[in-house]
Parts: structure tokens; C-alpha cells; sequence
């Protein structure tokens, strides 16, 4: 028998130094044996090509070392059974990573959807995003666990009424929680103003009372004016406060409603009427609707001439404020009398506050009279608050007239200036036109001085080039020399 001689000692071989076979290298079939990858992945068999990581050895056929001839080919149901073999392995591995990618998925969305319904709820309401660590944050997390909605419900994505209320009285009491519920109230109010005030008068006590039902008598006056102003007018004498709310409201938004309703209680009222008529001038107002509010103003007829008069004075007031140049031009063109000149006395007051130097030049266009005076003083006492230096230089270059006199002598006489501001009102007494009211101005100043420092006082009499020899010996005897 002849004896295969031994095989050689195995020692390493680098894979550069082994060559490979056309099986190894993937051009035939490789055994049908099972190969176990070096990683521990799914088995190759050998039917198929064997990738292997770059510097690892080769992985060979199983056979001995010492054993030569052609590498048996796998048969096909071989083949087929190890493929049926791993359709367990490759369905239970796609499984797993399906549900792997699942879950990575709604973990991560799902906070973001909570996060966005939140953000969705809050922005609706009108109120800034906040998360659970807010109070707001908080409330709203426990209202939704006891199944309620807060920021949907405010927000009119739900129903707001008596059952979301009664979800929010679940919830321990606290002043977030009854800020809380006057918005619901405030909510329920757009679609149901009477239920809300209903409910607003048997659960709520005190100041939080008043406010809520303020809130939504205003609200239902802009959505529903003559439903809130025939409310309004049923609540008594002590409802007058609830009518004018709503007054000034379809003011606002509904002038010529305004003026209607207005009108009407006038005559109902005649008593009341003036501060009704107040209001909805300040409501008409308050959007730059000053046409509409003259019209009222003229075609409301009150009782009183006083009452009349008060709201000339009240329209050019607000008008000044915004509009002077046409207010002015409005209220010259009123009919002489007590109206027409309380009219441009206010006006020059409002106009004056905003800008005194413009106010103070139309007030000299003015015809001359008691109105002229009034707006001079007005202008010019609001200019000296602002910049007494501009003023200086007005009072230094204008033309001298009765009415510009009465102005700078009110001016003048300020009492309790410092000594520098004193000499500066005597420069302004001394440019008064009228003689006797200039010398009257000044010993009004020198008295007021005279008492804080007689001696200045004396010594800028005696110094100032100023006096005439006249008006200097008037003023020393004013000191008591």
C-alpha cells in the first residue's frame, strides 16, 4: 500500500504570498459546505461568492491541506435547501430592523407632534408659547389630562361653555387658574354673550364680576351692537357704566350707529345725555374719525347750552391732539360765541402740549380777541417747558399787540425763579407793549424776589441799564428803599 507522504509544517504566509484558486476568487462554485463568516454574519454557503474584509486571510475550502483534484460542485437542491434554511434568519432580521426603525421614528415625532399641538393651541390664542415648565404650561397639562382643551377652547378650535368650565373647577383653586377661566368666559362670550354673562353673575364674586362682565358686554357690543345697546339700556340706573362701555365701543367701530343710539337716549335721557354724548365723541374719535364726530356734534341738540358747548370743547380737544391744523380751521369757522371760543381755548391747549412752537405761530394768525389771548398763553407756557432759549428769541423779535402782552406778562410772572431766570423774565416783562401792564409785571417780579434775596434784588435795580429812571424809582419803592 503506498503511503501519501506527510504534509508540510504549516508556518504563516502573508495573503500576498497565497495564491488563489479560481474557486477562492469567485469564478467557479465554491463547496457546498457552509463557511462560517470571521464577523459572525449569515452564513455563506457555497454557492455563493465569500466577501471577505480587506487583510484578512483568505478564507479556503475545508478540505485537507494534502487532498488534490477538482472541488466538487454543489447540486441544486443543495442549493435550494440552504437557501430555505436562511428565509427564517432573513425574514426575522428584516423584523427586527422594520420595527427597529419604526420606533426610532415615533419616539422621535411623537414629542414634536405634543410640542406642535401646544404651540398650534397657544399661538390661536394670542399668547406666548410655553412649555410644561410655565405655569401656563402646567395648567394646561392637568386641563388636559381631566380631558380639557384650554388653548383650543380659547381659540375656538372646540366648544367653550359650561362643560369646560366645569372641567377647569376640577383643578385645585388658584389665581392662574381663575385668570383662567374669565378668558374661557371672555371666549364663550363671541358666540354666546348672554350665557356668559349668566354664568359670569352666578359664578364669579367681587372685582373678578365686574371685570368679566365688562369684557363681555364689550365684546358683544362689536359684534352684535344692537343686541348689547338694547341690553345695555335694560339694566337701570345702576347699568349706566355697562351703557357707556358699549357706547364707546359701537363708537369705535360703528359711528353713525353711535350717533343713532346716542340721540335716542338724548331725548330719553336728557339728563345723562351729555356724558353719553362724551363718550361716543371719544369712541368716534378714537380711530381718526373726526368728520363723523363733528357731524354729531352738530346735529346732537342738548338741552343745555352748556352741555353744548362741552362738546364743541371735548371734539376740538381730540382733535387738536392728532389733527390741529384741521382742527383749527374747523373750529374758526364755528359761530361767535361761548362755543366757538372754549372750542379754540382747548384746541390751543392740546395743540400747544404736542408742539408749542407751531402752536404758538397760528395762534399769532389769529384774530384778535379773547380766543388769541388764550392760545398765545397756552402756547407759549408749554414752549417755556420745552425750550425756554426758542422762546427767548420769539418773545425778542415779535411785534408787540395787546394780546401778546397779556401772554408774556403771564409768563413773566413766575414766582420762585433763580436769580439768572429772573433777570431773563424782567427781558421778557420789558418787552410788554402796554405800559402799565409792563411796570404791574415787573413789581410782581421784583416782589416775588425780594422776598427769596432783597439785596439781588436791589442791586440788579439799581445796575440794570434796562429801567428807565421812572420804572427804576416805581421798582425801588416796590423794594421798600
Amino acid at each position: 500500500m503506498k503511503i501519501d507522504p506527510p504534509a508540510p509544517p504549516l508556518r504563516y504566509r502573508s495573503p500576498s504570498q497565497i495564491a488563489r484558486t479560481p474557486a477562492q476568487t469567485g469564478q467557479v462554485p465554491a463547496a457546498s459546505q457552509p463557511v462560517r463568516h470571521p464577523t459572525g454574519q449569515v452564513p455563506v454557503t457555497g454557492s455563493q461568492p465569500v466577501r471577505r474584509p480587506t487583510g484578512q486571510m483568505p478564507v479556503t475550502s475545508q478540505r485537507p491541506r494534502h487532498q488534490t483534484g477538482p472541488v466538487p460542485e454543489a447540486s441544486p437542491a443543495d442549493a435550494a435547501g440552504s437557501a430555505l434554511r436562511l428565509l427564517p434568519v432573513a425574514l426575522g432580521l428584516a423584523v427586527v430592523a422594520g420595527a427597529f426603525f419604526v420606533g426610532r421614528a415615533t419616539a422621535t415625532r411623537a414629542p414634536e407632534a405634543l410640542a406642535a399641538e401646544a404651540d398650534r393651541g397657544s399661538d390661536r390664542a394670542g399668547e406666548p408659547r410655553g412649555g410644561a415648565e410655565t405655569a401656563s404650561g402646567r395648567l394646561a397639562e392637568r386641563l388636559r389630562a381631566l380631558g380639557g382643551t384650554p388653548a383650543f377652547a380659547r381659540a375656538g378650535g372646540g366648544p367653550v361653555g359650561q362643560e369646560a368650565l366645569e372641567t377647569l373647577n376640577r383643578l385645585p383653586s388658584s389665581e392662574l387658574r381663575e385668570e383662567e377661566r374669565v378668558r374661557m368666559i371672555e371666549q364663550w362670550a363671541t358666540t354666546a354673550p348672554e350665557a356668559a354673562l349668566d354664568y359670569a353673575r352666578q359664578n364669579l364674586r367681587g372685582e373678578r364680576q365686574t371685570q368679566a362682565i365688562d369684557r363681555i358686554a364689550t365684546i358683544w357690543a362689536k359684534r352684535a351692537p344692537a343686541e348689547a345697546w338694547q341690553w345695555a339700556r335694560k339694566q337701570g340706573a345702576g347699568g349706566t357704566h355697562r351703557a357707556q362701555l358699549v357706547m364707546e365701543e359701537v363708537a369705535r367701530n360703528a359711528p353713525a350707529t353711535a350717533a343713532r343710539f346716542a340721540t335716542e337716549f338724548a331725548r330719553q335721557e336728557p339728563q345723562e345725555a351729555r356724558a353719553m354724548a362724551l363718550v361716543a365723541i371719544r369712541g368716534m374719535t378714537y380711530d381718526g374719525s373726526f368728520d363723523a364726530a363733528r357731524r354729531f356734534v352738530t346735529d346732537l341738540h342738548l338741552a343745555s347750552p352748556e352741555d353744548q358747548v362741552a362738546l364743541t370743547s371735548a371734539l376740538a380737544e381730540q382733535w387738536g391732539r392728532h389733527d390741529p391744523e384741521q382742527a383749527m380751521a374747523w373750529a374758526r369757522g364755528l359761530s361767535e360765541g361761548p362755543g366757538r371760543t372754549q372750542a379754540l381755548a382747548s384746541l390751543g391747549d392740546a395743540w400747544a402740549e404736542a408742539d408749542p412752537a407751531r402752536a404758538t405761530v397760528f395762534a399769532e394768525q389769529l384774530p384778535a380777541g379773547q380766543a388769541r389771548q388764550v392760545a398765545l398763553q397756552q402756547a407759549v407756557s408749554h414752549w417755556n417747558l420745552t425750550d425756554p432759549s426758542a422762546l427767548n428769541d420769539w418773545i425778542t423779535h415779535a411785534t408787540p399787540n395787546p394780546d401778546f402782552d397779556q401772554a408774556v406778562a403771564s409768563l413773566a410772572s413766575q414766582h420762585g425763579a433763580s436769580p439768572q431766570r429772573t433777570e431773563q423774565l424782567f427781558a421778557w416783562a420789558s418787552a410788554i407793549g402796554d405800559p402799565s401792564l409792563r411796570l404791574s409785571t415787573m413789581r410782581d417780579i421784583v416782589s416775588d424776589w425780594a422776598v427769596r434775596d432783597r439785596n439781588a434784588a436791589l442791586s440788579f435795580v439799581q445796575s440794570s441799564p434796562r429801567l428807565s429812571p421812572d420804572t427804576r424809582g416805581a421798582l425801588l419803592a416796590q423794594i421798600g428803599r
